[in-house]
């Protein structure tokens, strides 16, 4: 939504050039249903649900429309709308890179960069939920919060580039790197090979 509201070039070639295409920005939502339509089945009002809208924006109003076969969910309890949104924030990023793209499994080494983030907190929580060892790299500010949510490793990028460590050259079965700092060809240094 940052790009959204920035208004750059390549910005308004996807979200309208002289007007926006959605007046209302938003992606994540959580509340309560208030209608559903003759055919939905899995939903009802007065459940409580929270998901994305990616493609058709508009979750910053008062009231959504979701396909009951969107990416919606029963909320759970124990979350606020407020909690339920954000752990939309990250995980829907993080979640088919680390499934669908690196394809992570139990035993394998990941290295997060930018692991403080709301991508980054949620990569780090779902490749210790498929068995990974996690070196999360942050800054000092983040490391004890990192810490608190499994990494098993931390490296603080404000003392030491991970790229240009001798010791993290041919260490990682995946780099997933959250905030675009650093490119293939310096992370690669850190992969194992194949």
């Amino acid at each position: 939504m940052c790009e959204a509201r920035a208004g750059s070039a390549l910005t308004r070639m996807y979200f309208g050039l002289r007007k926006p295409k959605w007046p209302i920005l938003g992606t994540n939502f959580s509340g309560e249903i208030e209608a559903v339509g003759s055919s939905v089945v899995e939903f009802q009002v007065g459940d409580r649900v929270s998901g994305v809208n990616v493609t058709n924006f508009g979750a910053y109003a008062e009231y959504v429309v979701v396909q009951e076969d969107g990416v919606i969910a029963a909320k759970p309890g124990n979350l606020s709308d407020e909690e339920a949104v954000a752990v939309f924030d990250g995980s829907i990023t993080a979640l088919p890179f680390l499934r669908d793209g690196a394809r992570l499994r139990s035993g394998q080494s990941i290295l997060i960069n930018g692991a403080s983030g709301a991508v980054g907190t949620a990569a780090m929580q779902l490749a210790k939920r498929y068995g990974a060892t996690v070196t999360a790299v942050c800054s000092t500010s983040n490391v004890a919060l990192v810490t608190s949510l499994g990494a098993d490793h931390v490296i603080d990028y404000t003392r030491r580039d991970y790229t240009d460590t001798y010791d993290t050259y041919d260490t990682y079965d995946v780099i997933f790197d959250a905030v675009a700092k650093s490119s293939f060809t310096r992370s690669r240094r850190a992969l194992k090979r194949d």
